[in-house]
Formats: C-alpha cells, structure tokens, sequence
C-alpha cells in the first residue's frame, strides 16, 4: 500500500515497490539495512565457527551490527558505498567496513576461505526464506479469514449464473466458486511447505570458489595454532553459488500464486462487468476523476496487473541457471538483485488487496432464481433432445435428466464438505515457520532448523 518510507529522496527515481506497492514488512526484509545486518550476522556467525573449531587463535564476538540503530547501519551503508567506488567490489567493501566495528583486538578472519558468492547467496536464501514464509502465512489467512468464510454468509445459498464461454450456463453458488479458488490455494501451500523445506537444508553451505571446501580447508591450516581436521557435514552440493535450481523452484511458487489470484481477481472483474457485484466504497473514494460515482473494480484490476508482472520476472529464473556457465558466469547477478525483491514486495501488495476484494463480496441479485431454474430447465431440454436424436440414430437408451430441490442440496452438501476438508488443511500448520516467532530475516540466523 502507498507509504513512502522515511529516508526515501524523491529527487531522483523511485521505484513504485519502494513506496507504493508491498507490505511494509516485505520491504524491510529486501532493504539495504537488512542486506547489511545479514551480511554481518553471517561473517559473524562464521568467525565464531573457526573459533570453536581452534582453527585461530579467537575468542568468540557478537555481531557488531545486531546492537546498531537502522540510521547507524545506514551511515555503515553509505560508507560502504564509497569504498566500492575504490576496490570495485560490493562484498569487499562490505567487509571493509565490518572489520573496523569489531572488538578492538579481534584479528578478523569472517572471510577465511569464503567467495564473496559463499556470503551473498546465504543472506539472499535467508531473505529468500522469509519472504515465502510470509507469503506462506498470508495465503492461509486469506482462505480461513476471507474466502472460507463465506460459507458462514450463507454463501451456498448466493446463486448466482455459471457460465462457460462467458455465455449463461447454468446456476451455481458463490460457494462453489469460492471452494475453486480455495482447492488451488491450499494445494499451493503443500507446494510451498516442501520448497521451504528443501531450501532450508542449504543453510550455512559455503564451499569455497568451486564447492569443494579447499579455499575453507586452505584458509584453517595456514592460520592454525595446530593441525586440525576441518569437519565436512554438508549433505548438499554447490558450484561457487548455490544451484540455481532452487530459485527456479521458488520462481515456479511465485508464478503459480500469481496465476491462481489472477483468476480469482479476473472472474471478478468479469461479474463485475456483467452488472453482478461491485467493490466496497471507502468514504471520500473517487472512482473516475471525470465520473466520480463510479465503483471501478480497481483493487482486481490491481492485482491483476501485479500478478502478470509477477510472472515475467520469474521468467529471470529460468535464464540464470540456463545460462550459469561451468561453476559460475556472473549473467544471474543483476537481474537477482532486481527480480527477487520485486517479485516478493509485489506478491504481498498482490494479497492485501486480495483481503480487501474478498473480504465483503457481494453478489447483486440481479436475476430473479426462478428464471435461472427456468433457464437451466430449458438448456437440459435442448440437450436431451440432441442427446435423444443421437441415442436414435445409435441404438442406445435414451437418459432423462431432472433438476430440482434433491440435486441442490446435494450439490450444496458435497461443497461443504469439500471446503471443510481445504479449511482443515490450511489449519494444520506444516512450515517450521510457524514453530518460533520471526520478525524479520535476521532473526533466522540465530535458528537451527
């Protein structure tokens, strides 16, 4: 939703996701701030490791960034910024800036033996991580609080006309439609449970510059009081970066909710349309600057222009491992950096107005039931009279087809329960997400999972 963020200078360009579109939470995970606390928390993290290990001779130190104010780490960002001008290098320059805030004393070795890719990647997957688990919590919200409860609305009794070919079909419920779009959601919550899991086994994989440990292994035996042996528990393999393979899936996730609410907001629009159902009216809203009593469905609209936006930058995914050369070509950098926060920070703008569209839909009683029941009789006479022809010609037994009170209930009875098997799926919390309490990406640096 609009808000600009404190510090953002409108001289020069803005992208619309820095202020207009996305969560604030969804912003801050993609920040700057948030890149650097990552960074530092993971060079820290890893210090600490070949300490424990005697591999040099240090003691173990906080992060110095964990206890710095956002202005204190934007100031360390900024001067960051400088050195890169200098050593043309951003990682390098990052870590410049870490080593003169540690412990006055601390020979710092957080790089020993890692890429700058061995870092990047992690804080990226960190982020990466997060954002599906956010997205993941939201998606649940949005069937167990806006579409599933419609059927407390009495929406299996909301009737309202199919269609196919976006001609007049037959009659079905606001339910039934409902129940669609909530079948998709929570099979795409199984999906995204298993991605988080896979993804999370490739936390803390830093293998050096082709993923064989030999820079690491190099780095502890020349800086070693004694000979050790560096420990070797990674149960995944990497080239210099993680495989691609792993953004491709999460792109593969993005894509398909985006495709699901993209439907859901399209078939709005189109009862919309058809006369059928409006927004809800904010007080003092403007529909049309030339026609102010318009009720323009803006927030389907919306969505539907983010989710096809959402869906050509995943198309990034596939081009970076397609075109990762041998253990690595830097044609995925620039575009990661582009692609991955926009697609999450428009995902989740892309479910808030999902909440707000599907949290009071209407349906205008526009068509009186008994002309629908009377249409629907019409059409099952013209079908069996084609059906009654070919049965002729063919020899076999003509069918009858009946509709009446039976069949709804029936057909509204096998809803129900369909939807309070989703609903019951939705609820039963899979993701390790959902064990402890995140408030932001650096907070799963400190978890084991």
């Amino acid at each position: 939703m609009l808000q600009q963020e404190r510090g953002t200078s409108m001289i020069g360009y803005n992208s619309p996701f820095s202020y207009r579109y996305g969560t604030k939470t969804m912003r801050e995970a993609w920040s700057q701030v948030q890149r650097y606390r990552l960074l530092s928390g993971i060079w820290t993290k890893h210090q600490n490791r070949l300490a424990e290990l005697g591999s040099i001779p240090l003691a173990k130190f906080p992060d110095p960034a964990k206890s710095k104010s956002d202005e204190q780490v934007e100031e360390l960002i900024l001067k960051a910024r400088e050195a890169e001008k200098e050593v043309g290098h951003e990682i390098v320059a990052y870590l410049s800036v870490y080593s003169k805030h540690a412990p006055v004393g601390v020979p710092i070795m957080a790089h020993a033996g890692l890429t700058s890719s061995d870092v990047d990647d992690q804080a990226v997957l960190t982020q990466i991580l997060f954002s599906l688990c956010y997205l993941y919590y939201e998606v649940r919200s949005l069937i167990l609080n806006q579409l599933g409860a419609t059927r407390f609305k009495g929406s299996e009794r909301k009737w309202l006309m199919g269609r196919t070919h976006l001609q007049p079909a037959e009659p079905t419920t606001l339910l039934h439609r409902f129940l669609l779009y909530i079948q998709d959601l929570t099979n795409w919550l199984n999906q995204a449970d298993l991605i988080i899991k896979e993804l999370s086994k490739y936390r803390g994989l830093m293998s050096g510059s082709v993923g064989n440990y030999l820079n690491e292994i190099v780095a502890v035996k020349a800086f070693a009081n004694s000979p050790s042996i560096f420990p070797i528990k990674d149960k995944r393999a990497k080239s210099q970066t993680l495989p691609r393979y792993l953004e491709l899936q999460v792109a593969n996730l993005l894509d398909q909710l985006a495709a699901i609410l993209h439907k859901a907001a399209f078939d709005y629009r189109l009862e919309s349309g058809f006369g059928n159902t409006y927004e809800g009216e904010a007080e003092n809203r403007i529909g049309s600057s030339a026609m102010p009593y318009k009720r323009n469905p803006i927030n389907a609209e919306s969505i539907d222009s983010l989710c096809r936006h959402v869906h050509h930058l995943c198309n990034n995914a596939w081009d970076n491992i397609a075109w990762q050369g041998l253990e690595r070509t830097l044609d995925d950098s620039a575009n990661r950096r582009a692609w991955l926060p926009e697609a999450f920070i428009a995902m989740s703008e892309i479910l808030e107005r999902a909440k707000i569209l599907f949290k009071d839909y209407e349906m205008i009683e526009s068509i009186d039931p008994y002309d629908w029941n009377k249409l629907w009789i019409q059409a099952r006479e013209k079908a069996f009279n084609t059906i009654s022809a070919a049965a002729t010609r063919y020899d076999q037994p003509k069918q009858q087809f009946k509709f009446g009170e039976q069949e709804i209930i029936a057909s509204e009875n096998a809803d129900l329960l369909l939807l309070e098997k989703c609903l019951n799926r939705a609820r039963k919390v899979n993701s390790w997400f959902f064990k402890f309490k995140v408030g932001s990406p650096y907070d799963l640096l400190g978890e084991k999972l």
